[in-house]
């Protein structure tokens, strides 16, 4: 019997099963649907684009994300490379992070 680790059973089962692709659109959902649960999220348009952005601040970003990070930062480092942005504008102090359309 596995009583009281039943979570850790799941864990090692669903690492096994899991492929890279699967996981990889698993956090891409996972990072779009963080930046509509953080606070002072907010639209902004980024000079020379006529579309709005949602961007937030990368501090709180970071702070959301770090799980899925630690969890498999191969297939973490690819979701955020087709998901966000980050930037910094000339009138602000603080990095933002910015999500990226859906292609």
């Amino acid at each position: 019997r596995f009583t009281g680790h039943t979570g850790l059973v799941a864990i090692i089962f669903r690492r096994l099963l899991e492929d890279e692709a699967t996981l990889q659109a698993a956090m891409e959902t996972e990072i779009r649907s963080t930046f509509s649960k953080l606070e002072g999220k907010e639209e902004k348009t980024i000079p020379g684009k006529k579309d709005k952005v949602i961007s937030v601040p990368r501090k709180s970003f970071v702070q959301a994300v770090t799980p899925l990070l630690c969890r498999d930062p191969v297939s973490f480092v690819k979701a955020m490379a087709v998901s966000v942005v980050f930037e910094k504008e000339a009138s602000d102090t603080e990095w933002r992070v910015c999500l990226l359309t859906p292609s």
